[in-house]
C-alpha cells in the first residue's frame, strides 16, 4: 500500500521512537540529495528531474508504493485534479473580476516543458514531504490525530527553513498540504495527492504565469513556491481548506481509507 501497511505488533515506546529516528533518518538524506542537485546542477529543471528521480528511489527503498494504474486508482487521482483546477478557475475569475487580466499567449512548447515540470514537483513534494512521514508514522502505530499533523508540517518545512518566508506563503502552504495529506489519508496511496499537486504546481508556475496566459497582478499573485500574495492567495487557501474538509468528511471520491482512523495509538 501506499503509506505503509500498519504492523500488528505492539509498538514499545523504544521501537516507536526508533522507526521515528529512521523514518526522520530518511527525509534528512532525501532533502540533502535535493540539496546536493540543485548545487551541482545550474539548470532549474534539470534539477527538479534528476531531484524526482532520487526521491523515487529513495522512498522505494524506504517501502513506499502505489497501487497500478487500475480504475479505482485513476479515479483516485481524477477527482482531486478535477477539484484542483475547480479552485483554481474559481480564484482566476475572482482575480478577473477584481480587476486583474488575463492575457493569452498562446500555446507553446515552454508549456509542455511546465507539465513536466509540475509533474516532478508534485511528485517529489507529495512523496518526500507527505508520503515518507505518513508511511513511518503508520509503521510506528501513530494515531492519525497526530500524524497527519505531523505530515503537514513537514510539507512546510522548506518554508519554515528558509528565512524569506511570509505569512501569505505559509498559510497558502498549510492550507494546501492538508488537503494533499488528506488525499493521501482517505485515498491510501500516492494517486490522488500528486495529481492534485501536479495541477496546482503547473497551473501557477506554467499556465497562468506566461506559458499559456498571463494572469495580471491587480488582485494578487499565485504562486506553487514563496511568493503568492494578495487577494486570489488568501483566496486559494480558503479553497484548499474547504477541499480538505470535503475529503475528510468522504464527500470527495478519493478511494477508500486504506489507514486506520484515529484512535488508540
Amino acid at each position: 500500500m501506499a503509506a505503509g501497511t500498519r504492523s500488528i505488533d505492539v509498538m514499545t515506546p523504544k521501537r516507536r521512537l526508533m522507526t521515528l529516528a529512521i523514518g526522520a533518518a530518511y527525509l534528512l538524506v532525501t532533502g540533502a540529495a535535493l540539496e546536493a542537485v540543485g548545487l551541482f546542477v545550474a539548470n532549474p529543471m534539470t534539477s527538479v528531474f534528476i531531484g524526482a528521480l532520487l526521491v523515487g528511489f529513495i522512498s522505494s527503498r524506504a517501502g513506499l508504493a502505489s497501487e497500478e494504474l487500475t480504475a479505482a486508482a485513476r479515479k483516485r487521482a481524477l477527482y482531486p485534479a478535477a477539484a484542483t483546477l475547480g479552485l483554481v478557475v474559481l480564484v482566476v475569475a475572482v482575480a478577473i473580476a477584481w480587476g486583474s487580466n488575463l492575457v493569452r499567449v498562446g500555446p507553446s512548447a515552454t508549456a509542455l516543458f511546465g507539465a513536466a515540470e509540475g509533474f516532478a514537483l508534485g511528485y517529489v513534494g507529495e512523496v518526500w514531504l507527505h508520503g515518507m512521514p505518513l508511511l513511518f508514522a503508520d509503521r510506528a502505530q501513530v494515531s492519525l490525530r497526530y500524524a497527519y499533523p505531523y505530515a503537514v508540517v513537514a510539507g512546510m518545512t522548506p518554508y519554515l527553513l528558509d528565512g524569506g518566508f511570509d505569512s501569505t506563503t505559509l498559510v497558502l502552504s498549510a492550507a494546501s498540504g492538508a488537503f494533499f495529506t488528506a488525499l493521501w489519508v482517505r485515498g491510501g496511496d500516492g494517486w490522488g495527492p500528486i495529481a492534485a499537486h501536479f495541477v496546482w504546481a503547473w497551473c501557477a508556475d506554467s499556465l497562468l504565469a506566461g506559458d499559456l496566459f498571463d494572469l495580471g497582478t491587480t488582485a494578487g499573485r499565485l504562486m506553487h513556491g514563496p511568493g503568492s500574495e494578495g487577494l486570489i492567495a488568501w483566496l486559494a487557501a480558503a479553497g484548499f481548506a474547504l477541499l480538505t474538509l470535503l475529503v475528510l468528511l468522504r464527500k470527495l471520491p478519493v478511494g477508500p481509507t486504506m489507514r486506520r482512523e484515529p484512535g488508540n495509538s
